[in-house]
C-alpha cells in the first residue's frame, strides 16, 4: 500500500514539474518574441511627419471624410512646441471606423512605420497611433457622430446583355457583390440564364422593341389588341419575376402595348429617361462615368443603362465609389 502511495506521489511531482517547465518555456518564448519585436522597430527616413500626415488625410478622403469633420488638436497651454500630429475625427454613424483604420494600415503597410490601434469603447470610439522608430508621430481618435452621414448618393446600374456572356464573364457578373440589374431581349435561350441570375439573388428585366425575333414574344404597334395581349402573356409567363420592362430608344410603344403591360401591373421604363452609356467609347469612358457619379447628390439616384463592354471598363472603380459613400440600389 505504501509503495502504491509513493508511486502516486512521484507521478504527481513529475506532472507538476512538467507543468512548471511548460509555463517557463512559454514565458521565455514570449519574452524572446517581445525582444524581437522591439528590435524590429526601425526609423524610416523616407517618411517625414508631413508625408505621414498627407497619407493619413488622403486615406480619410477615400471615405469622403469631410474637412469639417477633421479636427487638429493643439496644446495651447504648453510653452514647448509639440511636433505630434494630434487629431480627433468625427465618423458618420453609418461608417464603421475600422474601415478607416484598415485603409490607413493598407496605405502604410509597405513602410517601416509602426501602427497601433485599439478600441477605446466597445462598438464605439477608437484610437490610432503611428510611430516612426520609437517616436510617436501621429495620434488620432475616431469618434462616432450621429448627426452626420456617410451617404453620398445612389447608383442604379442596368447592364444590357446582347448575347449570352461567356462563362468567365458570366461568373464574374453573377458573383459581383454590387447590386445590378441585367437587361436582355426575351428569348428561349435566356431562360437558363434567368435561373442562374435568380439563384445568385440578382435582378433581371426585359427589353421590348422591334428586335424581338421569336414569334411568341414578338410585339409590334401594328398588331391588334388580342395579338399584343398574347405576346405580353407569353413574355411574362416565360420570365416571371422580371423587375420591369424597358422600351429602348428605337421603339415607341403604342397605347395598346403599354395598357397590356399595365393591366398585368408591370413597371414600365423608357431608355430615353435614363443616362445612356450603351455607345462605344474608344477612350476616356471611365473619366466620363466618374463625372456623372461624383455629380450625383446625396438625395439623388443616378439611373444608368450600360452596355456590357462599358460596364466591364468601370467595374473595378465601383469599390472606390462605395468607399466614398455611394450606395448601389435597384428598381
Amino acid at each position: 500500500m505504501d509503495g502504491y502511495l509513493n508511486k502516486y506521489k512521484i507521478i504527481q511531482i513529475l506532472f507538476a514539474v512538467a507543468v512548471v517547465l511548460l509555463i517557463a518555456n512559454l514565458l521565455i518564448g514570449r519574452f524572446n518574441s517581445e525582444i524581437e519585436s522591439v528590435q524590429k522597430v526601425e526609423f524610416d527616413k523616407n517618411f517625414t511627419p508631413a508625408k505621414i500626415d498627407s497619407i493619413f488625410l488622403a486615406s480619410l478622403n477615400i471615405y469622403n471624410i469631410k474637412q469639417k469633420w477633421i479636427h487638429k488638436i493643439t496644446n495651447k497651454k504648453s510653452k514647448k512646441k509639440s511636433h505630434l500630429l494630434n487629431y480627433k475625427i468625427e465618423v458618420p454613424n453609418d461608417l464603421p471606423n475600422i474601415l478607416l483604420i484598415r485603409e490607413i494600415y493598407k496605405n502604410l503597410e509597405a513602410t517601416k512605420l509602426l501602427i497601433k490601434s485599439k478600441e477605446i469603447k466597445i462598438n464605439g470610439n477608437s484610437l490610432l497611433e503611428i510611430y516612426n522608430g520609437k517616436k510617436l508621430v501621429l495620434k488620432s481618435e475616431f469618434n462616432y457622430e450621429k448627426k452626420i452621414s456617410h451617404l453620398a448618393g445612389h447608383l442604379n446600374l442596368l447592364i444590357i446583355l446582347q448575347d449570352k456572356p461567356g462563362n468567365e464573364v458570366k461568373n464574374e457578373l453573377l458573383n459581383s457583390i454590387y447590386k445590378v440589374t441585367f437587361l436582355f431581349l426575351p428569348t428561349t435561350q435566356k431562360i437558363d440564364l434567368v435561373n442562374e441570375i435568380k439563384q445568385n439573388n440578382k435582378d433581371f428585366a426585359l427589353i421590348v422593341n422591334q428586335n424581338i425575333e421569336e414569334l411568341k414574344f414578338k410585339i409590334k404597334n401594328s398588331f391588334n389588341e388580342n395579338r399584343i395581349r398574347q405576346g405580353v402573356k407569353a413574355i411574362l409567363e416565360s420570365f416571371p419575376k422580371t423587375k420591369f420592362i424597358l422600351f429602348t430608344n428605337n421603339f415607341n410603344p403604342s397605347y395598346k402595348i403599354k395598357l397590356a403591360f399595365n393591366l398585368r401591373k408591370v413597371k414600365l421604363l423608357f431608355q430615353k429617361n435614363l443616362i445612356n452609356f450603351t455607345e462605344k467609347y474608344k477612350t476616356g469612358f471611365r473619366k466620363i462615368f466618374k463625372s456623372y457619379v461624383m455629380n450625383t447628390g446625396v438625395n439623388d439616384t443616378l439611373n444608368v443603362v450600360l452596355s456590357l463592354e462599358n460596364f466591364m471598363k468601370v467595374k473595378n472603380d465601383l469599390k472606390k465609389y462605395e468607399k466614398y459613400g455611394y450606395k448601389f440600389v435597384a428598381y
